[in-house]
């Protein structure tokens, strides 16, 4: 029998690393699309729309689903694995999917500024139709870039 030391243990704190060991190394922006939609149905952020223009995803709602009960506004989804019992015992809301594997990823709230949540904004300019898009919703808007190649992986 091996003796294990404490030292022998390492503790992962990196979200997006966990993300990615447990999901791939990459994945499709329909895959993550999906999942986004799949977690304002259950949350009932409706209605929801998709568009794509270019290689950007824009998910919208009529609903601002990241607000809390206080009204204050959550970006939390976006930077650690937060539980979502809704979804099922061990499962996550899934807008860090976008984080860990999209090439920038951009928000905005009906009364909130544009934020950025990843990606470089000198490199990934948003489309004008983004914009507007993101300028004209009146719940809570999120759009993905991915550049990545289209995968099997839906």
């Amino acid at each position: 029998m091996t003796n294990h030391q404490a030292s022998d243990l390492h503790v992962i704190t990196d979200n997006l690393l966990i993300i990615r060991r447990l999901f791939g190394p990459t994945m499709s922006p329909e895959r993550m699309a999906n999942g986004l939609i799949h977690d304002l149905l259950l949350v009932d952020s409706l209605p929801i729309q998709v568009r794509r223009v270019d290689a950007w995803w824009v998910v919208s709602s009529g609903k601002d689903w990241l607000v809390q009960s206080d009204g204050s506004v959550s970006l939390e989804n976006f930077r650690r694995v937060v539980r979502f019992p809704t979804a099922g015992l061990e499962a996550c809301h899934l807008e860090i999917l976008l984080t860990a594997f999209a090439d920038a990823v951009v928000t905005r709230g009906a009364s909130d500024e544009l934020t950025w949540i990843s990606g470089d904004q000198q490199r990934y300019t948003l489309p004008v139709q983004v914009v507007e898009i993101m300028r004209d919703t009146t719940g809570r808007v999120v759009a993905f870039l991915s550049t990545s190649e289209p995968s099997t992986d839906k």
